[in-house]
């Protein structure tokens, strides 16, 4: 069978892994640096549990285009990141997708599918038991034996459904077990690890330091969850999980469990290293939590009250706040960064050559590309994102008297700077706002152009931000900017990995030529994609409303 699985994370590649064992033709959506890893290595897994590594050959890609058709699609993303790949899903051609993993609102998640999609579409949800990381190349999953529950959010499949699953799977290793009711299912497990989640964000994400009394409210927590679930009318799902909540011989066995978590390994793999490195998922199901728990304000869980202290506050919050503490630190009005970017200090200059192996001329020429995407007297609703210091833009837009421009960046310092720049030059026609360019506060469809100068290489959610600049870009809008790449120069990469990136000036994954080329390609059309050194300067534009891609 053609599968694509959409996600090259732990899960997507262990799924690609077992599927391909049961000889379909299987192709990883990928993107930037593992992209390139998968594409030259192979998928390569270390399975710890087995104590074996296995190499297979995938095929791998880096977009859905509309009329890409699969036998069935895996989703397989972390719980925050699928409504930005929904888009995709919907405008594609094949009947038949599973979203694979954590999702608090399937019954969103369905209809967004199946929106305006060209075919009838059908979907399915699932999760499957492993767990792990990736690193030096390769991935490292924890998994007893492959083991996949599936089936519909609230209802049988179709039989034609159900058995392109079965066919899917047959020989190739994992067991699969049938839910009628998934969404139910999805929220019981919830229930059950969001206490271990607060607990591993309370001992810094090293469970070995979990105290008994820690290790217990674990498991008191996911009893008031059943507790509360059942109240809202949902089924324990499955069944079997409510024993080990209650008092007996199976609750000891679960504890047991979580003991063997927090004293071994096993805890990292399982579920300290999601915690860790997936803080956004954790606090979208936090959310969904607490959207359950106000429609029924009288059951008390003072146990789950008591764990949730230690949940970070916002996902992301951490992450934005580094970022504008790293650009903070960079100075006042004669800043070492603008002389940087502009190539027109001594310091500056320094800095262009040893880091992006730049000159004056190539520094102004990869501007040049970048700023030339900008249509000669723009005059209609513009928006730049992040503004920086505006060093780059303003005397641009001292050239476009009729535009309506809106400035936005998250770092309140750095825009302050570039108020300055505009008033210096007496800039009527530009406002500013403070906002984080994966949340944009504007409507779909409110801009003719979206300029992004060095900003993709910061952005802490890269996805997201891709994700609302297409939303609110007119159909026949221009999107062009500029942002480092990696793979083009060895001395930019190495310095990027070992001084930008801990300092929180960057944040990767990064973007490849390659990678880069496709993803706009599979956007927006007419996509231009030039390169200067390190950085690659981009020109594209959003297909018509009549169809036109």
């Amino acid at each position: 069978m053609k599968i694509l699985i959409y996600g090259a994370g732990v899960i997507g590649c262990e799924l690609a892994h077992v599927l391909k064992k049961g000889r379909n033709d299987v192709t990883l959506l990928a993107r930037g640096e593992w992209r390139d890893t998968l594409e030259k290595r192979g998928l390569v897994i270390r399975h710890y549990l087995q104590r074996k590594t296995t190499t297979d050959k995938i095929n791998v890609t880096g977009c859905l285009n509309p009329d890409d058709e699969y036998d069935i699609i895996f989703v397989v993303m972390q719980a925050d990141q699928v409504p930005d790949v929904l888009p995709a899903i919907a405008a594609n051609v094949s009947r038949y997708v599973v979203f694979i993993g954590n999702n608090p609102w399937a019954e969103k998640t369905e209809t967004a599918a199946q929106a305006d999609s060209p075919v009838p579409k059908e979907a399915a949800f699932g999760f499957m038991t492993a767990g792990g990381r990736r690193e030096n190349g390769q991935v490292i999953s924890i998994h007893t034996r492959a083991h996949l529950t599936v089936g519909g959010r609230d209802g049988e499949l179709s039989y034609a459904f159900r058995e392109r699953i079965s066919r899917a799977f047959s020989d190739s290793g994992c067991s699969l077990s049938w839910e009628n009711q998934m969404d139910a299912w999805l929220k019981c497990h919830m229930a059950e690890i969001l206490p271990i989640g607060y607990v591993s964000y309370a001992v810094d994400c090293s469970l070995p330091k979990a105290s008994g009394v820690q290790r217990k409210a674990m498991v008191d927590a996911t009893a008031e969850g059943f507790t509360l679930l059942k109240a809202l009318g949902y089924p324990i799902r499955p069944a079997e999980d409510e024993s080990f909540f209650t008092v007996g011989p199976k609750r000891k066995l679960w504890s047991a469990v979580i003991y063997v978590m927090c004293k071994t390994p096993l805890g990292r793999l399982a579920a300290t290293d999601h915690c860790a490195h997936a803080v956004s998922e954790m606090t979208m199901l936090d959310r969904a939590w607490e959207e359950l728990r106000a429609q029924r304000p009288d059951i008390s869980v003072p146990v789950w009250d008591s764990l949730r202290k230690s949940m970070p506050v916002e996902g992301r919050q951490g992450r934005h706040e580094e970022i504008k503490s790293a650009y903070k630190s960079l100075g006042g009005d004669a800043t070492f960064y603008d002389g940087m970017i502009t190539c027109s200090t001594l310091p500056g200059r320094a800095v262009c050559k040893l880091v992006w192996n730049m000159d004056k001329r190539k520094n102004d020429h990869y501007l040049q590309l970048t700023l030339s995407g900008i249509p000669k007297n723009f005059s209609g609703k513009m928006l730049e994102v992040p503004v920086g210091t505006g060093i780059l833009s303003m005397p641009v837009y001292e050239t476009m008297p009729g535009a309506d421009i809106t400035c936005l960046d998250y770092s309140p310092d750095m825009m302050e700077r570039a108020k300055r720049q505009a008033e210096r030059r007496g800039l009527k026609n530009v406002r500013f706002m403070q906002g984080d360019v994966g949340k944009l506060p504007f409507e779909d469809e409110s801009f003719d152009l979206v300029l992004s100068l060095n900003g993709f290489h910061a952005f802490p959610d890269k996805e997201a931000a891709y994700s609302e600049i297409f939303r609110v870009l007119k159909p026949g809008g221009i999107f062009c900017g500029c942002f480092y790449i990696k793979g083009e120069n060895k001395r930019t990469d190495f310095l990027v990995d070992k001084i930008y990136t801990p300092k929180g000036y960057f944040t990767p994954p990064y973007e490849t030529v390659g990678s880069l080329r496709e993803r706009l390609k599979a956007m927006y059309r007419k996509a231009e994609v030039k390169t200067v050194e390190g950085m690659a300067a981009f020109r594209c534009r959003k297909g018509k409303a009549n169809g036109e891609s």
